[in-house]
């Protein structure tokens, strides 16, 4: 028989059990937890109690809406008697409260109606979000200060997934000279030069698999309109949208790859200056002292042969040893020795200057030595300057800097090696500390309307105080209005121009030297012309006819108006683009050179032509700005064969000439070996409107010059749309 008293009792017991553990669990709880009835407390925790700062009998004294912030009182009201009414479930949502101190806590309840002593309550549960939300605004701040930083840098900055772009920023559209909606989401092998595709594939695979594999390379780019830009490519590894992807950051080396290509054909150059200077010039190990080489003026002065040489040290020509090794042991540019002694023992005196540089890692000493016998009295005031000669040598990067309410707010590591500071010092300066005081006031000027929003060019000249308030340091501002925190800033680039000036100084040089080697070849060719008008046998006919068509093709190359007008060219492009112009002037020099090295030859090697007519169609390409068009397709099996020098080079300023040329229409040269072995040299007709007369003197001339060889007559044909000329090589051993 069923015992109902005993099952009532049973279940009562559970019932207080689970009470006394639902409270106990309330009690403890980290959540604050509270009961309220028509707007009183009734109920709260000690977890309650403490997030507000108020004692338990307090806070049932009150009100709930006492506690809630201005702002939001309205509003949680209303849900609260929405909620109450039925018209609303139970939500979780976010709204702020006020502690007894008076301060404010951000939290994130739970409210829903409860059965509280037998009426209709409310139960909140309450969490303390306070540096959950701070910790939120730090970080959306901090990727927002990222962002502007990555988006005004000057590297490209890129994320790939899959090997598809899905981050790219402003630099990287320059550089590449698309826009970010054309790169989103396309192949990044496929802006990659096609020789070098395979090769960053591979590193893709091994980068993605976990291989180690150079995570710094070098590669090149196809940019929108075709051109070829060197990159510099450092990559690593990051999660994007929650899957693996590849960061990358691309540094444009284009300018250092046409410097190192200037700097080697300036090796050569300077190997034939080396070679050809008057006074004795060795290079010598720094640490051993060994001389590593030197020049013939050094044989013909001291007269040692090279061989001999390379077994001395420099101390070995000395007259005066102990001298010698005191000024080495100072490190001295200028080495004041009085005597040197010649191979045969005679002793003479010397001028020495020297200069430090490095040579295949190891300090080499550049000296030059000078035979100043007869002029030792002159000299003498100038062997006591031993600082006469300084190396200067500075390689700064690029600085980066934030201005905002007149102080620096960013400043990069190249920004406080320009200026001397460290990054401690410069993060609060006043931007006005770094200004010369004859530059602020217009650079202040320019601060303020950046600030207003004029528009304008905002990239200039000038220069920046140095920590120690004396050194000005030549930079190039560049400056762009953006907003840090909500508040306009400025942020902007120094570049330290420093080597650029000294390479305009440098390119004026160089200038005067060109116009020394003009005056010398007009002093040639008048030798020339005087040694043909004396000939007066047939003998010498002959020769004056074979000099005669050597003149006029040497003449149409170094005619005045060809220096000239390369000469302007070379002006106009020292101001506006100093390296193109470096350039510029070494392909100008090579081309005079291999005038005069060649204007006695009767054949030379194709190969040699060509890469004269390299360097022509360099000047020809700076002059014309994209008028002309060049293509050559020369087999390697016909650059041994031989040709007159200086014919290509004839027959191209024949076309230039007598054709007129545009952008939209260029004139169109092609360099070609047809299947009967001619050197061909075609180009389309257009004709100049108002045109003299051809006299033909030029063509005329490279057909007199074949006819002295004995060998086939060039071949000039003009058809209605094109001029063709066939010049014969020679390629048999008679002929060479």
């Amino acid at each position: 028989m069923h015992d109902d008293s005993t099952d009532g009792s049973i279940q009562h017991g559970q019932k207080s059990h689970d009470e006394s553990l639902f409270r106990r669990m309330v009690e403890e709880s980290r959540d604050g937890i509270c009961i309220t009835r028509n707007g009183m407390f009734k109920y709260v925790n000690n977890a309650f109690c403490s997030m507000l700062g108020y004692p338990v009998d307090e806070i049932l004294a009150m009100r709930g809406a006492d506690l809630l912030a201005p702002w939001d009182k309205e509003r949680m009201m209303g849900q609260h008697f929405n909620r109450m009414a039925g018209k609303g479930g139970n939500e979780i949502d976010k709204t702020t409260l006020i502690r007894k101190d008076g301060s404010y806590i951000e939290i994130e309840m739970y409210a829903g109606p409860i059965e509280f002593e037998g009426a209709l309550a409310s139960f909140i549960s309450a969490r303390d979000i306070t540096e959950r939300s701070r910790l939120q605004d730090d970080l959306q701040e901090s990727e927002q200060k990222y962002r502007m930083l990555i988006e005004n840098a000057r590297d490209g900055i890129i994320i790939t997934q899959d090997g598809k772009f899905k981050f790219v920023n402003k630099a990287l559209c320059d550089i590449l000279e698309y826009s970010e909606n054309e790169l989103i989401e396309t192949s990044f092998l496929s802006v990659v030069a096609e020789e070098d595709r395979e090769r960053l594939k591979q590193y893709h695979v091994q980068r993605m698999s976990g291989s180690r594999h150079t995570m710094i390379y070098e590669a090149r780019a196809i940019t929108k309109s075709g051109k070829t830009v060197h990159l510099e490519i450092n990559t690593s590894y990051l999660d994007y949208n929650g899957r693996h992807a590849t960061f990358i950051i691309l540094r444009d080396l284009s300018e250092r790859k046409a410097m190192e290509e200037i700097l080697i054909t300036s090796e050569k150059k300077y190997r034939k200056l080396f070679e050809a200077e008057s006074d004795a010039i060795f290079l010598v190990d720094k640490e051993t002292g060994n001389i590593m080489d030197a020049n013939p003026a050094a044989s013909r002065i001291y007269g040692y042969s090279h061989e001999e040489f390379t077994r001395l040290k420099n101390i070995d020509l000395s007259a005066e040893p102990e001298l010698t090794r005191e000024a080495t042991k100072k490190d001295s540019v200028f080495i004041p020795v009085r005597y040197h002694k010649k191979k045969n023992g005679t002793s003479f005196a010397v001028e020495i200057t020297a200069g430090m540089t490095e040579f295949e890692n190891r300090k080499v000493q550049i000296v030059t030595i000078r035979d100043i016998t007869e002029r030792i009295r002159v000299q003498k005031a100038l062997e006591n300057s031993e600082d006469r000669y300084r190396r200067v040598i500075q390689s700064l990067q690029e600085g980066l800097f934030v201005i905002q309410d007149e102080k620096f707010i960013f400043v990069n590591e190249a920004i406080v090696a320009i200026l001397g500071y460290n990054v401690t010092e410069m993060i609060g300066r006043p931007f006005h500390e770094v200004i010369p005081p004859e530059n602020l006031g217009h650079i202040s000027l320019m601060y303020a309307q950046r600030q207003d929003g004029v528009k304008g060019s905002w990239s200039y000249e000038s220069s920046l105080l140095h920590k120690d308030g004396v050194t000005r340091i030549p930079v190039i501002l560049s400056t762009n209005l953006t907003e840090v925190d909500g508040k306009p800033a400025v942020v902007g680039t120094a570049k330290d121009i420093t080597a650029r000036i000294r390479s305009e100084e440098e390119l004026k040089t160089a200038h005067k030297r060109l116009e020394e080697i003009n005056h010398r070849l007009e002093f040639i060719i008048e030798e020339r012309t005087r040694e043909l008008t004396e000939a007066n046998t047939q003998l010498f006919k002959l020769q004056k006819e074979n000099l005669q068509s050597q003149f006029d093709v040497l003449r149409q190359q170094v005619n005045p108006h060809f220096l000239f007008n390369s000469l302007n060219v070379l002006t106009s492009l020292i101001r506006i683009e100093p390296e193109l112009a470096e350039k510029f002037t070494e392909h100008l020099a090579k081309v005079y050179r291999y005038v005069l090295e060649n204007k006695d030859n009767e054949l030379v090697q194709l190969t040699t032509e060509l890469d004269f007519l390299d360097a022509y169609i360099f000047l020809l390409n700076i002059r014309f700005m994209g008028k002309l068009r060049f293509r050559i397709n020369i087999p390697e099996n016909s650059k041994t064969c031989m040709v007159i020098p200086l014919a290509m080079q004839l027959l191209i300023e024949n076309a230039i000439k007598h054709n007129a040329m545009s952008k939209k229409s260029p004139l169109v040269i092609d360099v070609f070996i047809d299947e009967k072995n001619n050197l061909n040299i075609v180009n389309n007709l257009q004709e100049r409107e108002a045109h003299m007369a051809s006299t033909g003197v030029g063509l005329k001339n490279i057909q007199n010059r074949y006819l002295l060889l004995n060998n086939t007559i060039p071949e000039f044909e003009k058809t209605k749309t094109h001029f063709i000329a066939r010049i014969p090589l020679v390629c048999d051993a008679m002929g060479l």
